[in-house]
C-alpha cells in the first residue's frame, strides 16, 4: 500500500513549528497510512514543507509553514508543486486568479493553531495586572524585520511585560533552538508587535491587537509586497495599530488596551482562516490527504 511520506526539510530551523503542524494532522490519520521522514520517497505520496527539487516537487503535495501574504506563495510560485494546501477558500481564489489550476489547490485551514484553540494556555499568575506585549518579528532575511529594533529597545514601565520571540530562522541562526514556538506566547499576550509575519494574522484570529512600527518596516514592506496583498493593505490603509516613531511605542501599548479591534483586521482574519476551520484544521487537512492517497493506490 502506498503511504503518505511527511517529509521534513533537512534544515532544522523550522522543525519545532513543523512538529506542531504535523501533530495536528497525524492525530486524524490512521497510523498505518503515513510515515515522517527527512527523505523524499519515490514510492510514497510525499507531503513536503519545503522544496525538494523541480521533478520531486511536481510529484508532491506542499504544506506551507506560514500564512502571511508577503508574496512567497503565489499562483506562479506554487506551480512548482503538484498540489498545495491553503488556509481558506479566499486564499484558493487568490491563487486561481494568479493562474494556478483549482484542482491543484486544497483547503485545509491552519493546523498550527489547532492546539491553541483546543488547549489554550492559562495566563501566568505573575502577569496579573500587567500588559503582556509579544514582540514577534519576521526573519532577518526580510529587510522589514523589526528584529534589531526589538533587541535595542529595553526600557519599559513596570506594568508592561515584553516577551521577545524571534522568528524560527533567527532562533536557529542565533543558536536559540530551546525557545518555544511563538504561538504559545500568543495565547497569553494582550498586544503583539510584528511587521510582515504570519503572527499578524494569527493574532487577529485570536482577537489580539497588532502594532506595526512604521518607521522601521512600512517603507520596506510596501517596497516588496505584491500590488494586491494583505501585507500591502495593512500599511497603505493603516489596518491595526501603527506607531509612527519610537517615542510613541509605550503610549500606543496603553492605547491598545482601551480600543476595540479594528473591524478590518477581523475581516482579514476571517478571510485567512474561516471560523469553521478554527481548531479543526488538522482534521480537514488529514481528510484531504487521505482522499489524495486513495486516488493513488494501486
Amino acid at each position: 500500500m502506498k503511504l503518505l511520506n511527511i517529509c521534513y526539510p533537512k534544515e532544522p530551523g523550522y522543525h519545532k513549528t513543523l512538529d506542531v503542524i504535523t501533530d495536528a494532522i497525524v492525530a486524524h490519520l490512521p497510523q498505518e497510512t503515513y510515515k515522517i521522514t527527512q527523505i523524499w520517497d519515490p514510492n510514497a505520496l510525499n507531503v513536503v514543507y519545503g522544496t525538494q527539487g523541480p521533478e520531486k516537487n511536481l510529484k508532491s503535495i506542499h504544506v506551507p509553514h506560514g500564512i502571511s501574504d508577503k508574496g512567497v506563495r503565489t499562483g506562479k510560485t506554487m506551480q512548482k508543486y503538484g498540489m498545495t494546501f491553503v488556509s481558506s477558500p479566499v486564499w484558493k481564489e487568490k491563487l486561481i486568479a494568479q493562474g494556478l489550476e483549482p484542482e491543484r489547490i486544497l483547503v485545509g485551514g491552519w493546523p498550527k493553531l489547532d492546539i491553541i484553540f483546543n488547549n489554550p494556555k492559562p495566563r501566568p499568575e505573575k502577569y496579573q495586572g500587567k500588559i503582556i506585549v509579544l514582540w514577534a518579528p519576521t526573519h532577518t532575511n526580510d529587510s522589514n524585520s523589526t528584529f534589531y529594533a526589538m533587541n535595542s529597545f529595553n526600557q519599559w514601565p513596570d506594568d508592561i511585560v515584553i516577551i521577545k520571540s524571534p522568528h524560527p530562522w533567527d532562533r536557529h541562526r542565533c543558536r536559540l533552538p530551546s525557545l518555544q514556538p511563538t504561538m504559545w506566547d500568543l495565547t497569553i499576550a494582550d498586544v503583539v508587535i510584528s511587521d510582515a509575519s504570519s503572527i499578524i494574522y494569527e493574532s487577529w484570529v485570536f482577537g489580539k491587537h497588532v502594532m506595526f512600527l512604521d518607521w522601521v518596516s512600512k517603507e520596506t514592506t510596501l517596497h516588496g509586497a505584491p500590488s494586491v496583498s494583505y501585507n500591502r493593505d495593512i500599511y497603505e490603509q493603516n489596518i491595526g495599530i501603527h506607531v509612527p516613531s519610537e517615542d510613541k511605542i509605550i503610549d500606543m501599548i496603553y492605547h491598545s488596551q482601551q480600543i476595540p479591534l479594528d473591524p478590518r483586521s477581523i475581516d482579514i482574519a476571517e478571510a485567512v482562516l474561516p471560523t469553521k476551520l478554527r481548531g479543526k484544521s488538522g482534521k480537514a487537512t488529514a481528510k484531504e490527504l487521505l482522499k489524495q492517497l486513495q486516488k493513488r493506490q494501486p
